[in-house]
């Protein structure tokens, strides 16, 4: 290695890339990085612990590396370029990671939903277990600084992400999968493709692992059931979900104050006594999934229920952000139709006498060209529909799907309201007038920003009033 062994994260805000950090950071290691707009909580948290975060691209960043780390291979900025003139080793995210895993006792959440929530939960039961894993979360849980943590126990636990198949280099011998949908246009041109991928992750199980699908989604415990066929030895595979007709699932005994209370039933015994502060049955499915994970990495009942009762959440997912001239304003990173029906919906369940009202930014031209008419649908669910205009990522401009075109397939509930920025001085006008109203920012992309621009331009409006 060259002098220092420092590694360089290209990309380092990323949510994936930053809780990377952050374990070898734990581990003792010497990092630096990079981004285009490195001014997220997450590098804050890193800056605060030593790590030096560079803004833009420029191969005078690789001054103290000796490898680099990337998010995908096809990366071309200045600093891979050079990188590969010097013979500097490039690695991904995923190789990594997976290089992480093999060193442990591997655990993964994978599936199109679902997965970021249900690996928090699970470290959390894993955490209050005395198990003290090592975690890495596409997120930064609630009470976290980050969303890795490199821990001194024999389990190493992951959210899979399928984008670019990146979880084909992870072999956990535990896996919970949440439902496997297509997502990621980009990368996967049907549902055929996303089935396989998901096919050939699971087949990298070891021989004597334990799969947990979720009985809600059909096609996840189909490729479940090949999975366990397919291997010799056996790979044990249950479900689990909301009814009996799960292996697992939870009998309510209580709602109130915002609490569900229920015992768990497994094919070994009941769970008594759990209480979950999570608003939504998908949740509960979710700490359902997570909780029988743990039981398979040896999770205490004691530290189940504890971890599930303190556990406050996500950010970024149906996150409260404040109230402010009768509006009461939630985040959440839904980009998927599915996802954003079953988070309008659940917010309907939630507030069934106010206004449900979402501000929708569509995430990539990929997959707001192949799924338009599934995203129209999903957004005629609210009372009323601000749609922005669609985050790019990394794709290039398409103005056959632009944030317009998806307003006018919506109908008459929606607006189209621009950027983020445009946005947050248009809204606020809209339902200033209809107290009682819950607005959702909803998207992947920095629709995050506009919640707090809302809130704002409310409160300014309601001193005006007062004086």
């Amino acid at each position: 290695m060259a002098q220092g062994g420092r590694r360089h994260f290209v990309g380092i805000g990323g949510a994936g890339m930053s809780s990377l950090a952050a374990i070898l950071l734990d581990r003792g290691e010497e990092l630096d990085g990079c981004d285009r707009q490195p001014t997220h909580a997450s590098t804050e948290y890193l800056r605060s612990r030593g790590v030096q975060i560079l803004t833009g691209h420029d191969e005078a960043h690789l001054e103290h590396a000796s490898s680099l780390v990337v998010t995908r291979p096809a990366m071309t900025t200045a600093e891979v370029l050079e990188a590969r003139r010097r013979g500097l080793p490039v690695l991904r995210r995923a190789e990594l990671l997976g290089t992480l895993m093999d060193e442990r006792r591997g655990m993964a959440v994978a599936g199109t939903h679902g997965k970021t929530t249900t690996t928090a939960l699970a470290a959390s039961m894993l955490i209050h277990s005395g198990l003290d894993p090592s975690v890495l979360v596409g997120a930064i849980p609630s009470g976290w600084n980050s969303g890795g943590r490199a821990g001194g126990g024999e389990w190493f636990l992951a959210e899979a992400d399928e984008y670019d198949r990146s979880f084909h280099t992870l072999h956990p011998e535990v896996v919970v999968l949440t439902g496997v949908d297509m997502d990621h246009p980009d990368i996967y041109p049907d549902v055929a493709a996303v089935e396989e991928s998901f096919r050939i992750f699971l087949a990298g199980m070891p021989p004597g692992g334990r799969l947990y699908c979720s009985a809600s989604s059909p096609r996840g415990v189909e490729l479940g059931r090949l999975c366990g066929t397919a291997h010799g030895s056996g790979v044990q595979v249950t479900t689990y979900g909301l009814d009996d007709g799960a292996d697992y699932y939870p009998t309510i005994r209580s709602r109130e104050g915002g609490l569900v209370g229920f015992d768990l039933r497994t094919p070994e015994g009941v769970v008594e006594g759990l209480e979950s502060p999570l608003p939504f049955p998908y949740n509960l499915e979710n700490a359902v999934g997570a909780a029988a994970a743990s039981l398979a990495a040896g999770a205490a009942e004691a530290g189940i229920r504890e971890g599930l009762r303190c556990f406050r959440g996500v950010a970024r997912r149906f996150e409260r952000k404040g109230e402010a001239g009768g509006v009461v304003v939630y985040d959440d990173y839904a980009h998927h139709p599915a996802a954003v029906e079953a988070v309008l919906r659940a917010a309907r369940d939630l507030f069934p006498a106010e206004r449900i009202e979402v501000a929708f930014q569509p995430h990539t031209y990929s997959r707001t060209r192949a799924m338009l008419p599934e995203f129209a649908a999903a957004l005629r669910l609210a009372d009323r529909a601000y749609v922005l205009d669609v985050y790019a990522a990394r794709e290039a401009t398409d103005p056959s799907v632009a944030g317009d075109v998806l307003a006018r397939l919506v109908g008459e509930s929606a607006v189209y309201v621009g950027g983020v920025a445009e946005a947050g001085e248009r809204v606020p006008g809209m339902f200033a007038r209809d107290p009682g109203t819950v607005l959702v920012t909803m998207g992947a992309g920095d629709v995050t920003e506009l919640g707090p621009l809302v809130l704002r331009a409310l409160g300014d409006a309601e001193g005006t009033e007062a004086g």
